[in-house]
C-alpha cells in the first residue's frame, strides 16, 4: 500500500474554495506491478485532488516531493489525471505540464479520452542521488488560442475583456467539500463547472541505465553497409553488471539479433558499442532496439527508427529547402540536415533553386539568382546540403518544369531556339536589371517564364532538358527530379517518356515525380509513363484544406481516390501537406496526419502531428503497412469485414487493402479512423471528439482453410503502442480491438492457398 503524507500547505477544508494546490509526497515503489497496485488502491479510495479551472487562467494542481531522498538512478513518475468537460470551448486550449526533476511532459485536452476518467500519465526522469526529487502538475489557459476561445465564448450582446475569467454559465451548485488532506470525492467532481483532478502520485524504480541509439543513416539501400552506435550510461551510484542486447525489429514485431554482450559498468560511466547492422531480410521500416538488462532483471530500452528501400519514394517524407546560399558554410548544412532528420524527414526538395527550371541546372558561377523568384543560391551550398543529406541517408530531389523555362537563362534559351517557344511572360526592364539584382542593388521577385509549343518541333527541347538533368546529377548528386504544374496532354506524355528514357539510361535508379491531378492523368492514360517505374505523383490542391474550412470526410475521400488512381500503375502518392493556420487546431492536425498516412501519402513540407501521435516516426517504422503499393482493394469489403455496433469510421472500406506476400502468405490491412464530430477543419475550436470505441469486436471472413499467424494493432499514440491481439478462428476470424480513438491500423497475416479478393 502506498503511503501519502501531507507536507506543508494551506488546508482547504472550507467549502467554496475555487482552486488550490497541495504538496504531497510520492512513495518509491520497486517495480511496475507495485506501482499499478498502488494506483488501483488509490482508485478504490474514491478521492482525488481537484481544482476548478473555470475562472483562473493558470495554476498548480500538485506540488510534491519523493518520499525521502532517491538514490542515483532512473525513475518513472505516475500521476493519474482527469479533465472535464471535454469538447468545451473554454477548456480546449488548456496546457498541462507534468514535471519530475528536470523532466517535463506537456498534455492537452486530446490526451484525455473521457470526461472525469483518470488516465495514468507517466514521466521518466533521472535522479542524481542524495535528495528528494520534486514533481508537480500545473495548468494554464493563457495562450493566444485560449484567449481567442474566450472571446468566441462571449455572447455578442455582453462584451467582455478576453483576458477576464469567463463566467457566462448558469449559477453552479456549491462545490464539493474537501477533507483535511485537500481531497474531494471523485463522484462529486461534476460540481465543479470545469476541473482538473489527480489521484495519488507514485514513483516506480527503473533500471539505472540510459541508452543512446543511433544509426548512421535514416534510410539505407539494400546494398548499403549499415552501422550503428549504442551508448549505455550507468546513472546509479554503484557499479552494475549489464547485459546489452541489440536487435533489429521489422514488420509488426519480427526480431533479428544483432549483438549481445555482458560487462560491468562502473558508476557514472558509459560504454559505447559501434558495429555493423545486417540489412538482410529488412525492407521498408525497422527499429534498431537496444536493451540494457541488470542482474535483477530490470531493463532499460532505447531505439532508433530507420528505413530500407531502393526507391527513394517508398519511404519519402519530404522537407522543403530554399536559399541554398546559407549552406556555403558546410557546418550550417550539417546542422540543418541533422535537425530535419531528427524531426523524421527522410528527404529534401530544393525548389526554385536553378538558374532555369527547365534548361539550366548547372550554374556557371558559384553564386547566382534562381530563375523563379530570384532566390539567392550557391552551387557550393547546394553540394554541401546534398552531401550532408546523403551522409544521413536522406534523399535530395530537385524541382523542375517540363512545360517551359524561366529566368534570364530561360530567356537565353528562347533566344537560341525561338522555334520551341509559344509565348513568354516577363518584361524587358526585369531582364535589363538582372545584373543589378545579382549585385543586390535592386530586387525583383517575378515568375518570369516561357512556355513551349506543344508540337513535334518542341520535343527536341527535351534532349536539352534531359542532358541538363544528367549533368546536374553528376555535379550535385540529385536522386530525383520532381516536376511542378504538370498537366497531361499527348505532348507531355511524349515529352515525359523521352526525358525518362534518356536520363534513366545514363543514371540507373534515378527517379521522377510530378505535381499533377492523378484522377485526370489516369483518365487520359498518362500514369504509366509518369509513375510506371515507381515514380511519384504529388497532389498540391489538397493542402488548401487548412486555408479555409473544408470537410474532413471530403479530405479522406479525395486522398483515397488519389491513392486508388496511382497505386495500380506502380506509382507512389505524394501529398503537399500544409498547416497554414498560425495557431492550428490540434484536432485538425491529428485528423489530417492520420488520414494522409492511412491513404498512403508521402507528405511534403509541413511536419506531421507529433505531441499526441508521433506520426512522422510511425510513418517510417510501419511504412510496409502504409506505402506498399502492391496492396490492392477488396472487391466487397462489407462482405468480408464486420464491426460490432456499426461504428462510424471514415472510408474504412476503401482503405482496406490486401496483399499476397508470396507462396501461401497473405495480409489484410485495415484502417480505423472514427468519423469527426465536427466535419470541418478550422471550425472545431472546442475540439469535440468522438467517444473512444472500446472493446470493438471485429469479424473477418477469411478464405477457406486459412490459418491466422498474427493479428497486430498499431497506433501512433505513445499510449497505445504496437500490440499483438488474441484472436479466435473457426468459421471466421474474430478479435477485439481494446480502444480506437484517432487511428488504428490492424494487420492480419494468414496463410491460405489463395488470398482475399
Amino acid at each position: 500500500m502506498v503511503q501519502l503524507r501531507l507536507l506543508v500547505f494551506c488546508l482547504c477544508a472550507l467549502a467554496g474554495v475555487r482552486g488550490f494546490a497541495v504538496a504531497i509526497s510520492a512513495s518509491l515503489l520497486p517495480d511496475a506491478a507495485a506501482a499499478q497496485a498502488a494506483l488501483a488502491h488509490a482508485t478504490a479510495d474514491g478521492r482525488c485532488w481537484a481544482v476548478d479551472i473555470a475562472h483562473p487562467l493558470k495554476g498548480t494542481l500538485l506540488n510534491g516531493l519523493s518520499d525521502g531522498p532517491l538514490p542515483a538512478g532512473r525513475y518513472r513518475l505516475h500521476v493519474p489525471l482527469a479533465l472535464a468537460p471535454l469538447g468545451d470551448l473554454n477548456v480546449s486550449a488548456i496546457a498541462i505540464t507534468v514535471t519530475a526533476g528536470e523532466a517535463k511532459r506537456a498534455l492537452g485536452m486530446l490526451h484525455f479520452p473521457v470526461p472525469d476518467e483518470f488516465t495514468d500519465f507517466t514521466l521518466d526522469f533521472t535522479a542524481s542521488g542524495g535528495a528528494a526529487v520534486p514533481f508537480g502538475v500545473t495548468w494554464a489557459l493563457d495562450s493566444e488560442r485560449a484567449k481567442k476561445n474566450r472571446t468566441a465564448a462571449t455572447t455578442p450582446d455582453v462584451p467582455k475583456d478576453p483576458d477576464a475569467p469567463v463566467d457566462d454559465a448558469p449559477a453552479e451548485e456549491a462545490p464539493p467539500r474537501s477533507d483535511a488532506d485537500g481531497r474531494v470525492l471523485v463522484r462529486e467532481l461534476p460540481k465543479f463547472r470545469a476541473r482538473l483532478a489527480a489521484r495519488t502520485a507514485v514513483i516506480e524504480r527503473l533500471a539505472p541505465f540510459t541508452l543512446e541509439v543511433r544509426t548512421t543513416q535514416i534510410v539505407y539501400r539494400t546494398a548499403d553497409a549499415a552501422e550503428a552506435t549504442v551508448i549505455v550510461h550507468n546513472v546509479a551510484d554503484t557499479p552494475r553488471q549489464v547485459t546489452l542486447q541489440i536487435d533489429t525489429v521489422s514488420g509488426a514485431a519480427t526480431v533479428h539479433p544483432v549483438h549481445t554482450e555482458t560487462f560491468t559498468l562502473p558508476t557514472g560511466t558509459a560504454k559505447t558499442w559501434t558495429g555493423p547492422v545486417p540489412l538482410t531480410g529488412l525492407y521498408w521500416g525497422a527499429e534498431l532496439r537496444a536493451t540494457a538488462r541488470a542482474t535483477d532483471g530490470m531493463a532499460a530500452t532505447g531505439g532508433a527508427i530507420f528505413g530500407v528501400a531502393d526507391n527513394i519514394w517508398e519511404t519519402a517524407l519530404m522537407h522543403g529547402v530554399m536559399f541554398t546560399d546559407k549552406y556555403a558554410d558546410a557546418k550550417s548544412a550539417e546542422e540543418d540536415i541533422r535537425r530535419w532528420r531528427a524531426d523524421g524527414y527522410t528527404g529534401l526538395e530544393a525548389f526554385f533553386w536553378a538558374p532555369d527550371d527547365f534548361g539550366d541546372f548547372t550554374p556557371d558561377t558559384d553564386n547566382y539568382l534562381s530563375g523563379q523568384t530570384q532566390y539567392r543560391e550557391s552551387a557550393t551550398g547546394t553540394k554541401n546540403l546534398i552531401r550532408a543529406a546523403h551522409a544521413n541517408g536522406m534523399c535530395a530531389t530537385t524541382y523542375a518544369n517540363l512545360w517551359g523555362s524561366d529566368g534570364a537563362a530561360g530567356f537565353e534559351l528562347m533566344r537560341k531556339h525561338p522555334e520551341w517557344v509559344g509565348g513568354a511572360a516577363f518584361s524587358s526592364d526585369w531582364l535589363e536589371n538582372w545584373g543589378l539584382m545579382e549585385a543586390g542593388k535592386v530586387q525583383f521577385e517575378l515568375w518570369a517564364l516561357t512556355w513551349f509549343k506543344q508540337d513535334a518541333g518542341s520535343l527536341a527541347a527535351m534532349k536539352t532538358h534531359a542532358d541538363e538533368v544528367i549533368a546536374s546529377q553528376k555535379a550535385f548528386g540529385w536522386d530525383a527530379t520532381r516536376y511542378d504544374s504538370y498537366s497531361s496532354t499527348p505532348w507531355t506524355k511524349q515529352a515525359t517518356g523521352a526525358v525518362r528514357a534518356i536520363v534513366e539510361a545514363a543514371v540507373p535508379g534515378y527517379q521522377f515525380g510530378y505535381n499533377s491531378a492523378a484522377d485526370y492523368d489516369a483518365k487520359v492514360g498518362a500514369l504509366d509513363v509518369m509513375v510506371g517505374n515507381g515514380g511519384l505523383l504529388m497532389e498540391e490542391a489538397s493542402r488548401d484544406v487548412t486555408k479555409f474550412p473544408a470537410p474532413i470526410s471530403g479530405y479522406a475521400a479525395r486522398l483515397a481516390t488519389l491513392r486508388d488512381c496511382i497505386w495500380p500503375h506502380g506509382g507512389h502518392f505524394g501529398l503537399c501537406y500544409g498547416i497554414s493556420q498560425k495557431v492550428p487546431l490540434p484536432c485538425d492536425e491529428v485528423y489530417m496526419s492520420s488520414i494522409a498516412l492511412a491513404c498512403g501519402a508521402h507528405t511534403y513540407y509541413d511536419h506531421l502531428e507529433e505531441p499526441l501521435g508521433h506520426h512522422m516516426a510511425f510513418a517510417l517504422r510501419y511504412a510496409e503497412f502504409l506505402y506498399n503499393n502492391k496492396m490492392r482493394p477488396l472487391q466487397h469489403p462489407p462482405g468480408v469485414i464486420a464491426f460490432g455496433g456499426t461504428p462510424a469510421l471514415l472510408e474504412w472500406a476503401r482503405l482496406a487493402r490486401q496483399v499476397d506476400l508470396g507462396g501461401d502468405k497473405h495480409r489484410l490491412v485495415l484502417h480505423l479512423i472514427p468519423a469527426p464530430v465536427v466535419d470541418r477543419t478550422m471550425e472545431n475550436t472546442a475540439m469535440q471528439m468522438p467517444a473512444p470505441l472500446r472493446a470493438l469486436p471485429v469479424t473477418v471472413q477469411l478464405p477457406a482453410g486459412a490459418v491466422v499467424t498474427s493479428v497486430t494493432n498499431l497506433c501512433p499514440t505513445a499510449a497505445a503502442p504496437c500490440t499483438a491481439l488474441p484472436w479466435q478462428a473457426g468459421g471466421a476470424l474474430t478479435f477485439t480491438v481494446p480502444e480506437v480513438r484517432y487511428w488504428n491500423v490492424l494487420v492480419i497475416d494468414y496463410t491460405a492457398k489463395e488470398g482475399l479478393r
